[in-house]
């Protein structure tokens, strides 16, 4: 009897674990999707705001043509902004991904 009652805690902790792994994984917006395209050697902070090692900046400019990214998260110094559809591979749904220190584009990651 002992053996069953310690199987069915067995079978039902791991039911249990791998159910909260599913979970957690599903729908996750921190996973770049794919690379982006077409873009800057690093995006530029708006006039008059300057990259720094503490804070994700809003919005950031493409210094080849003033394409504005407007912040929409951030996260462990990643910011992920919204750009027009189709700009830089983009697509309905999908942010822009940089880094904030650096400015440099990251991937495109689910909204």
């Amino acid at each position: 009897m002992k053996r069953v009652i310690f199987s069915l805690i067995a079978i039902t902790f791991f039911i249990l674990t791998i159910g909260c792994s599913v979970f957690q994984n599903s729908g996750n917006s921190n996973l770049v999707i794919r690379q982006a395209e077409n873009t800057p050697e690093n995006f530029l902070p708006a006039k008059g705001l300057f990259l720094n090692d503490n804070s994700c900046i809003n919005p950031m400019i493409d210094p080849r043509d003033g394409t504005q990214l407007i912040m929409v998260s951030s996260n462990n110094g990643m910011a992920n902004y919204k750009v027009s559809p189709n700009k830089y591979g983009l697509r309905k749904g999908e942010l822009l991904r940089v880094d904030c220190k650096t400015g440099i584009a990251v991937g495109i990651v689910k909204e």
